[in-house]
């Protein structure tokens, strides 16, 4: 007579290789799906098959929740128990994907030190190995609670790399992280800067390709100017001026983006 865990080995085996055949068709339920996470994960024998959607999905949510409450309160793996270091999204013992802690900053989640002056292709070879990592693929088979904590983790990343891969956008993050938030309609206060920032429209509206060009160089300049101003004021710490050179950038950026569209591709 087959033993309990034979059965339960067959069962298993059998409704992945069902799931395999058949995943086009949609013939399994998402019931019978989530009872093969549990049935694999925890050997249980007897299916599952009348627990309704809404009590697995609060299972699953309250693993959730407490995966990413033991990530934030003691830095430990919510499926081993074992210590796992702050930057890490993997545990190092069992290999189960980690929550993002509440107070890491996008910065941490690519394991970079704060710094406006950041090396673009590390940031983007960084952030196309976690996303490798965390590809739907690799979880089919998983638990649910690992399927929802990896969805997380990858909309975290990028949100986190699309944030941190624009000057703009990174720099009003270094603010705020520093409690220092800049509204979307944040506005100078430099009468002549403002002027000169009309002038520019006009003269963008009023010519052609060429002269686009070259209002675009100048514009660069200024950018790569107050790039330069931008990162030492934040490694001195002098945020005023930096929020003020950050909204400066901000108008130059948008000049920047219209003349962008306005000139062709060579």
């Amino acid at each position: 007579m087959a033993t309990t865990k034979t059965l339960t080995r067959l069962f298993s085996l059998s409704l992945q290789q069902t799931l395999r055949r058949n995943s086009s068709n949609s013939v399994l339920n998402i019931t019978q799906r989530n009872c093969l996470h549990i049935y694999v994960q925890t050997q249980s024998f007897l299916p599952k098959v009348f627990v309704s959607n809404a009590k697995i999905k609060r299972r699953y949510s309250t693993l959730v929740e407490n995966a990413e409450e033991l990530r934030s309160s003691k830095d430990v793996c919510w499926k081993c128990s074992k210590k796992v270091k702050t930057s890490e999204l993997f545990c190092g013992s069992c290999g189960t994907v980690l929550p993002v802690k509440n107070s890491d900053s996008y910065f941490t989640l690519f394991n970079l030190q704060v710094d406006f002056n950041i090396s673009s292709p590390l940031l983007q070879n960084k952030f196309k190995k976690l996303q490798k990592l965390l590809h739907p693929d690799k979880f089919s088979l998983k638990s649910s609670a690992e399927q929802e904590i990896s969805e997380s983790v990858s909309s975290k990343l990028n949100k986190a790399y699309f944030c941190l891969a624009k000057p703009l956008s990174r720099g009003l993050y270094m603010l705020k992280l520093q409690g220092i938030h800049l509204g979307e309609n944040v506005s100078a206060d430099d009468p002549e800067f403002l002027m000169e920032i009309m002038e520019l429209n006009e003269q963008i509206a009023a010519s052609n390709e060429e002269t686009h060009k070259e209002i675009q160089s100048t514009v660069k300049s200024h950018l790569e100017e107050l790039t330069t101003k931008i990162a030492t004021e934040f490694r001195d710490n002098n945020l005023h001026a930096a929020k003020e050179h950050l909204i400066r950038f901000k108008y130059y950026n948008n000049i920047d983006e219209k003349l962008r569209e306005l000139i062709p591709p060579s």
